[in-house]
């Protein structure tokens, strides 16, 4: 996120006494590292993560001044005596009545106890829990549905030494939320025409301290379970900013108009693996997926393992031609590799040769941290001819010295963490030596959501059904917040092929399915895109520089009450309309992607109709006839075709015009002839509105 935007477009608030006090429809990222005398950046890195989540556009300013033209004021760390000059303090309090938003954390400057409706603070180590206050009726709990999240987990009580926390007793302001021993833990005060909100603990502590798993065994369940502590931290920024910034926008966290994204990984890691992996891949082939399948390079025998990967080169290269995309799992597999003392960070220049880590069953030896992602990766490239970008270390256990190691080799994603452990099932990008005061490096890390991995009751073939239809619960938790599920799968037994599927057959038409490194590359890329708004009464127009609409993955928006828009106008930064794709998202909101991409006139905006919801295809999965049911207001040039999974049409019908009321269009798929797998019906009406949904036949 930059510094300084390319466009400064304002608002207006009215307040009480008729004059207006003007904001950009942006968030200030109030850096305070200097103010606060911070050794580390750790709080404005934690900070940043938030909002980089939230999606809402965003500057970043050490000037409080300059933070107080922006419509949200965002903190990046606790706010004492000292943070700000009585004249800022005064600007502040003037921002705030006059229709400013702030946020701020571990406020204990009592100059401040009236902004922020409040009379006296305690400090304590013994906060674990925060429950929001369910008796509220506000939309700042949008995303606040699940029993997990309406009581987070911030540490465990006997897990360590827990971090200070801050409660409040209250004046004016409303509690959000209490700790465990009903003290109050945020608030929300209304001050003037503006909002003050108050989080008894800091950024650093719920984000970054999850982020290195430095956390106080706040994981309510280690796998296969549904831990999102960080996440409704991270959704609740944006439900505040939603709350009082009209027709607010954000960066969706999925690609195009999907809800959310499901990544299928495969750890290749013994011979039962090597043997069975490829009916996986041609399983994905025939659906049209394509899945990250990491190889563990094992060219050595030891107690622990054979060496399973000489003499595999046929069985990979089958799935590189299957479409799929190799990642490393190492060299060893060595269960012991967390522990910096048996496996220090060595140096570069390693190979097959001169790298002969052995394990005895009881500990490995001559084992290093550049050795086993230096080797691995190199072995793959050079035998196949392909660029390793993704690494997942064996058992998922964690060296410090990875991140730093990924980062020097050119690796860019990490998948080793389970989403249980840090909390959270965004990506993130890493700091290196899993300390608060480590370097921004270049690895994101796409932790695990779900795998078949159950130590208490493993996956088996009497119980996989129960193990597919836990893996669904937790993926819609998941979707809820459109977050991303990261699937891992060892494919060494056919009968969780048959889970896998039946998950696949299962999800909802709105998830898309996409590679680690594909998606990584969409959240890299949505963290790069930007954009500026600009509301002209009942009119939004969305302003994006030409840089951004070449990204590789083309991210989309989401408008908050985008229906009871009357236009929306997207323009590049000489005022060129843009062409795009919307539909209507959730309840009151609207989605815009395949921004740039479709073809259209620019000449004028588009305006709202709810054609795109009035569409319904059944029966799915489908064996013999496919129906289309539309039942539209008013439509003209309705176009169908089902479509293979590479895109290419299989058939159409012919275009429809004048369209009103309820229709049903037939496809008999046994005239077809089509064989079983995954296609795509793509619905098309007039020139903008466009859906396309898949269709699984038998």
């Amino acid at each position: 996120m930059k510094y300084m935007l390319m466009y400064s477009f304002i608002f207006i608030l009215a307040i009480g006494n008729g004059s207006a006090q003007s904001f950009e429809r942006r968030i200030a990222l109030l850096d305070l590292t200097v103010q606060n005398g911070e050794d580390n950046d750790g709080q404005l890195f934690s900070a940043e993560h938030i909002l980089k989540v939230t999606g809402i556009p965003y500057a970043i300013t050490n000037e409080p001044l300059d933070a107080m033209n922006y419509a949200m004021i965002f903190c990046s760390s606790y706010l004492d005596s000292k943070t700000f000059t009585e004249e800022e303090k005064t600007g502040l309090i003037t921002y705030i009545s006059n229709g400013g938003i702030i946020v701020a954390s571990r406020v204990i400057d009592e100059t401040l106890n009236s902004l922020f409706g409040i009379t006296a603070y305690t400090e304590s180590n013994a906060n674990y829990l925060i429950n929001w206050n369910n008796t509220l009726s506000t939309s700042l709990f949008r995303w606040i549905d699940e029993p997990e999240e309406w009581t987070l987990s911030l540490g465990r009580e006997g897990g360590g030494a827990m971090f200070k926390t801050v409660s409040y007793e209250l004046s004016s302001a409303v509690d959000l939320a209490r700790f465990e021993n009903e003290t109050v833990a945020v608030t929300q005060n209304k001050f003037g025409n503006g909002f003050a909100y108050n989080f008894g603990f800091t950024w650093k502590e719920v984000i970054l301290r999850s982020q290195i798993n430095r956390d106080i065994e706040a994981q309510r369940i280690s796998s296969n379970g549904f831990e999102p502590t960080m996440d409704v931290i991270m959704l609740l920024m944006r439900a505040i900013f939603n709350e009082h910034i009209p027709y607010s926008t954000w960066k969706h966290t999925s690609p195009g108009n999907s809800s959310s994204t499901l990544m299928i990984t495969h750890d290749v890691d013994g011979t039962s693996g090597m043997d069975t992996m490829n009916v996986f891949s041609e399983s994905e082939k025939n659906l049209g997926i394509t899945a990250t399948y990491n190889i563990t390079v094992r060219y050595i025998s030891d107690a622990l393992e054979s060496a399973f990967y000489i003499g595999k080169d046929a069985e990979i290269q089958g799935l590189i031609n299957d479409g799929h995309v190799i990642g490393s799992h190492s060299v060893g597999h060595f269960p012991d590799f967390w522990d910096d003392d048996i496996f220090p960070i060595g140096n570069q220049g390693n190979t097959m040769a001169n790298y002969l880590p052995h394990n005895d069953l009881i500990i490995t030896t001559g084992g290093t941290v550049y050795g086993e992602m230096e080797v691995s990766k190199e072995v793959l490239e050079t035998d196949f001819g392909i660029d390793i970008r993704i690494f997942r270390t064996g058992h998922l256990v964690y060296n410090k010295y990875m991140v730093e190691v990924m980062h020097e080799l050119g690796y860019f994603y990490n998948s080793s963490y389970s989403a249980n452990e840090v909390l959270t099932n965004f990506p993130y990008q890493n700091k290196t030596g899993r300390s608060f005061s480590g370097t921004n490096s270049n690895i994101y890390e796409l932790p695990v959501s779900i795998s078949d991995v159950y130590h208490a009751d493993p996956f088996s073939e009497d119980n996989y059904l129960e193990k597919v239809d836990l893996w669904l619960d937790i993926i819609s938790k998941i979707d809820a917040n459109n977050a991303s599920t990261v699937l891992l799968i060892h494919p060494n037994r056919e009968y969780k092929l048959l889970g896998q599927e039946l998950l696949i057959a299962s999800l909802p038409e709105s998830i898309a399915i996409k590679e680690m490194g594909v998606f990584g590359d969409f959240w890299r890329d949505r963290e790069e895109f930007d954009f500026t708004t600009d509301l002209i009464g009942n009119s939004l127009s969305i302003n994006i520089a030409s840089q951004y609409l070449t990204l590789n993955e083309n991210p989309s928006i989401i408008i908050a009450n985008g229906q009871a828009l009357d236009e929306i106008l997207i323009k590049d930064e000489a005022g060129y309309l843009i062409n795009y794709s919307y539909g209507n998202w959730e309840t009151e909101d609207i989605i815009i992607y395949e921004i740039g991409l479709i073809s259209g006139s620019s000449e004028a905006s588009v305006s709202f109709n709810n054609n795109m919801s009035g569409i319904n295809i059944y029966p799915n999965p489908v064996t013999e006839n496919l129906y289309i049911e539309m039942d539209l207001i008013k439509a003209s040039n309705i176009d169908i075709e089902l479509l293979d999974i590479f895109g290419k049409m299989i058939t159409k019908k012919e275009s429809l015009h004048q369209v009103s009321g309820n229709q049903i269009i037939t496809f008999n798929l046994s005239e077809l002839k089509l064989a079983g797998g995954l296609y795509f019906c793509k619905i098309k009406i007039g020139e903008n509105d466009q859906i396309v949904k898949k269709v699984l036949i038998k």
